[in-house]
Order: C-alpha cells, then structure tokens, then sequence
C-alpha cells in the first residue's frame, strides 16, 4: 500500500504566506476602488436629484411668472379703468358746476328776492354737500389710481427677479448635467482599468 505524500512545514507555511498575501492584495485593490465607485454613485444621484429640483424649480417659476404677468395687466387695466373715472368724474363736475353758474346768473334776480326763503336755504345746503361729497370721491379715486400704478409696479418688479432666478437655475441645472456626465466618464474609466489620476478629470 503507497503511503501519501507528506507536505512539510517549510511548505505549508509558503503555501498560506502566499494565500494571505494574495488575499491581503484583493482586499486592498478592493478598498482602494470602491471608495471611489462609491463617490461616484453619491455624485452622480446628488447631480441628478439637483438636476430634477431645478426643473422642478424652474417649472414653479415659470408658473409664478405667468401668474404675475396677469395679475400686470390686470392692476394696469384696473389703473386705466381709476384714471377714466377720475377723468369723467372731473368732467362731470365742471359741468355742474359751469350749469350751476348759468342757472345763478339766469336766477339771480329771483334769488335776490327769495334769498331768505327756506327752500332756497336748503338747496344751498345740499350743494355744498354735494361739492363735499365729490371732493372726498375724488380723493378716493386718487389714492386708488396710485394703490394700483403701485401694486402693478411692484408685480413687474417681482416678474423680473423671477426671471433672473430662472436664468440661474438653468445655469445651475446645466452645470449638474455637465457633473453627471464627468462622473459617468469617471465610473466608465475606473471599470476600463484607467487610474482616476490617469483621467482628465482627476487633473483638474
């Protein structure tokens, strides 16, 4: 019966030295790489989730936008609809007041004789709270036509600053589409074998 070979213990201990050392390498080649995959992982979702945010930004922009532009024209309409009341309401008064003028040169004999009497009285008291009435419209109507030349400028004030932020978020969404595809250019390389060092990117 053929005995087996025996292994000796120079040779048992060269065996797993080299199987340690072989392992140790795999485990340090390991080490080495993923910390890098996994930076690029970590870049690349954080690009892409910027990416997504800004559309998502730009899209409520473009919305508060539109809606700011209406609400211009509306408050600009609204600002012409106060000045043609004004207007009108200026108009209306000098014509009462060029009527009441002939209607006293027509009735001033007749108002000389009847100065004293009641009804007289009280017409003069009821034009003059006419003539307070109209004052404190017009104020009012003033005071709205600047409400509203007001209010329509700052809307467009706002719809320019919008439109400025848009302007950066689109830059900001192309420069992250610009880091997802430097960071898939690096994940390719490092899959090929080439050295992150070795990659343009690396050098810069």
């Amino acid at each position: 019966m053929a005995s087996s070979p025996l292994i000796s213990p120079s040779s048992d201990q060269r065996f797993w030295s080299a199987l340690r050392g072989r392992v140790d390498s795999l485990l340090e080649h390991r080490n080495r790489v993923n910390p890098i995959e996994q930076q690029c992982v970590r870049d690349s979702g954080l690009g892409k989730r910027l990416r997504e945010d800004s559309a998502l930004l730009i899209r409520g922009f473009d919305s508060i936008a539109s809606s700011l532009s209406r609400l211009t024209n509306t408050l600009d309409y609204a600002a012409q609809g106060v000045n043609d009341l004004a207007r009108s309401s200026v108009t209306e008064q000098l014509q009462r007041e060029n009527q009441t003028t002939e209607d006293g040169e027509e009735t001033e004999p007749k108002a000389k004789k009847q100065c004293n009497s009641p009804q007289v009285l009280a017409e003069d008291k009821n034009e003059k709270e006419n003539q307070v009435d109209n004052a404190a419209g017009s104020e009012k109507l003033n005071l709205a036509r600047k409400l509203a030349v007001s209010l329509a400028t700052k809307a467009s004030s706002l719809t320019q600053e919008l439109k400025l932020m848009k302007s950066e978020l689109c830059f900001v969404q192309e420069r992250c589409v610009l880091l997802e595809e430097d960071n898939k250019r690096l994940r390719d390389g490092i899959e090929t074998g080439l050295r992150p060092e070795e990659d343009d990117l690396g050098t810069l």
